[in-house]
């Protein structure tokens, strides 16, 4: 099921698919693909169409997948910009642009250089200033680590309009998402994958609109798709 979310800091709205997200309006898709874990394999399935983008059997060509047409490419950038052009011969009335910037899969999967410019979307970011963990549109502070530690006994500190309406997302995270393979990597770990982790039940249980951003891969600054 796609979510229909909005992003901040271009004020457009933007949905998001399985795998993938799209701008879109009666002229033109604006896709942003999304790796698969680790891998060199990208993938955007929106409801006309489905991209599926990766390696060809170990090799540093790539293989692209789109209905019934598989090509091979020398080269990532060679194999997206044949991407609008395919789509047009399969009857896609629309200009569909790829945006350059890459959605990372979750916090933590970063493991190759190649990663190095994937951005995660998210409602919420970590400070690292303050040690809290605040929202993208209106910077308010979610949860504050009180203590300086991760420790599952942390609490929401402003209950600013639309602040304490992600209460459940935290209490979620913090209870089902962390086991002791991700507390044996410390605490900055922690604290940055509750960030990410509190703000996918964001997106994914809260009905209508909320506000999203790009925030770099360890869920700190804002950047800008």
């Amino acid at each position: 099921m796609n979510t229909f979310v909005k992003v901040l800091l271009t004020n457009e709205s933007l949905e998001l698919g399985t795998k993938g997200a799209w701008l879109q309006n009666n002229r033109t898709i604006e896709i942003f693909l999304q790796r698969q874990g680790c891998a060199r394999s990208f993938y955007c399935y929106h409801p006309e169409f489905a991209i599926e983008l990766m390696t060809w059997q170990g090799t540093d060509q790539f293989c692209l997948k789109m209905g019934k047409v598989f090509n091979t490419y020398y080269s990532f950038a060679e194999a997206v910009k044949d991407i609008p052009e395919i789509l047009k011969r399969q009857g896609i009335k629309r200009t569909v642009v790829i945006n350059s910037q890459i959605m990372d899969y979750m916090y933590g999967m970063d493991m190759y250089p190649y990663q190095n410019d994937d951005r995660i979307i998210s409602p919420f970011f970590y400070c690292e200033y303050s040690d809290t963990i605040r929202t993208v549109k209106e910077n308010y502070c979610l949860l504050s680590f009180g203590n300086g530690k991760f420790d599952k006994r942390n609490y929401i500190v402003d209950y600013a309009e639309g602040a304490a309406r992600h209460l459940g997302n935290f209490e979620k995270a913090i209870s089902t998402g962390f086991h002791a393979c991700d507390m044996k990597k410390g605490q900055s770990y922690c604290k940055r994958r509750l960030a990410w982790l509190a703000g996918e039940y964001a997106i994914s249980e809260f009905e209508g609109n909320i506000h999203l951003a790009f925030v770099n891969k360890d869920m700190t600054r804002i950047k800008r798709p």
